[in-house]
């Protein structure tokens, strides 16, 4: 009896490749959007308060190299928030609110503030605490009030801790163009409408390839030319450059939105530092910024009363502030009126008249050395050990205060 070597034909073979490339590429496909999605979109516009969280998002932020290069996937729930809800307990509940330096995407969610303070609460009150992370990204303390006002009509946590950060907070209110002020410095709701060219950029971010491996493709060669451009057009600005720039990008929005009515939005995620409320606190648009966020926040504690939820201001500085030697920071012999501590403190001395308790981060960062508490290149946030140091603090001041019952 003879046997038969059976060899596979081309036909065979060359179907064999594919189908293996085929599984290979669903493969890496399904592992990249599972665990590295690209260029995810978790942004959404929104008609009440501009932007939110897409429910159910998830996207990948990547560390530059200067700062370890790691990558931290960022989720967001179906309730649009960061990390976990409320869960049926008896534990007292607290629910954060603020912007990227409280959503935290540049952050493992156990590195983020709100984390660790559930976790330092717990501790110092030897009773369970669950926190909510409602911080977005670029949102001032208008589109936090109104959220908040939402909120409370369905959840009463414990304690509403809110989060100002000093650096820009003033501005988002003249971009934003949520509320203003009547003629006799009350504060009424406004109406703006995104520009074109801002909801053709939520458009773009829509248009992107649903497949994650073109997605990443396309991402390397964007990094890729981004990094050549840098490189051969270096940026050669000086610390003072910045702040005149920013200074003459505050008198702007001043102009535009107070002195001419244009409640059009044209810019949402690039939030430049108040160079006038810090730089000339006595100037007309630095005067207008500080009034406008007094009523805010005098807005956001009337809600809490009428809600019987206790509330906490969180002030934190901004690096070109509380950091020594920060580039670029403000140069004192240029603008006299200048102080360290002073975008920091107008927020505290408003707390002060509304009856508010707050928290003041700068002199605890300052006599930290705050240059180990924020991340060093292309990233002005606190880094986790300025989270960990900012839980440190409010939690101390919670239960002092007797603020969590």
């Amino acid at each position: 009896m003879s046997s038969k070597k059976h060899s596979l034909s081309w036909r065979q073979k060359l179907g064999l490749l594919v189908v293996s490339a085929v599984l290979c590429l669903g493969f890496a496909e399904g592992a990249i959007r599972h665990w590295f999605p690209i260029r995810g979109l978790i942004y959404q516009i929104d008609d009440h308060v501009l932007h939110k969280h897409i429910p159910g998002s998830r996207k990948m932020y990547r560390h530059p190299k200067a700062d370890g290069g790691e990558m931290v996937l960022v989720t967001i729930n179906e309730k649009g928030h960061r990390g976990a809800e409320f869960a049926p307990s008896g534990a007292l509940k607290v629910a954060v609110y603020g912007d990227s330096f409280v959503a935290a995407e540049y952050s493992k969610l156990e590195d983020t503030f709100v984390f660790q303070l559930q976790r330092q609460l717990g501790e110092r009150l030897s009773r369970p605490v669950q926190t909510v992370n409602a911080g977005v990204s670029a949102y001032g303390l208008d589109q936090v009030s109104l959220v908040v006002e939402d909120d409370l009509r369905t959840a009463k946590p414990d304690l509403l801790v809110i989060c100002a950060y000093a650096g820009n907070d003033f501005g988002d209110l003249l971009r934003n163009k949520l509320y203003k002020l009547d003629t006799n410095s009350k504060l009424v709701r406004s109406t703006p409408a995104l520009s074109t060219g801002l909801r053709q950029e939520f458009v773009k971010a829509q248009g992107w390839s649903h497949s994650h491996l073109l997605r990443a493709i396309r991402s390397a060669t964007e990094r890729w030319r981004t990094a050549s451009a840098n490189k051969a057009g270096a940026n050669n600005n000086t610390s003072s450059d910045f702040f005149k720039t920013w200074l003459q990008h505050r008198a702007a929005e001043y102009e535009e939105f107070v002195l001419k009515g244009d409640t059009e939005v044209r810019n949402l995620f690039e939030d430049e530092y108040d160079a006038d409320v810090s730089l000339m606190p006595d100037s007309e648009s630095a005067r207008y910024r500080a009034w406008l966020m007094e009523r805010v926040l005098e807005r956001l504690r009337d809600t809490t009363r009428q809600q019987n939820v206790a509330l906490l201001l969180v002030i934190i500085p901004a690096p070109f502030d509380v950091v020594e030697r920060y580039d670029p920071s403000p140069d004192p012999t240029q603008y006299p009126q200048y102080r360290r501590s002073g975008l920091c403190d107008q927020f505290q001395a408003m707390a002060q008249r509304l009856g508010i308790p707050s928290v003041n981060l700068f002199e605890p960062f300052w006599q930290h050395g705050a240059s180990a508490l924020y991340y060093t290149v292309g990233n002005d946030h606190w880094n986790s050990a300025g989270q960990k140091l900012a839980a440190d603090v409010t939690s101390a001041r919670i239960v002092k205060e007797g603020l969590l019952k």
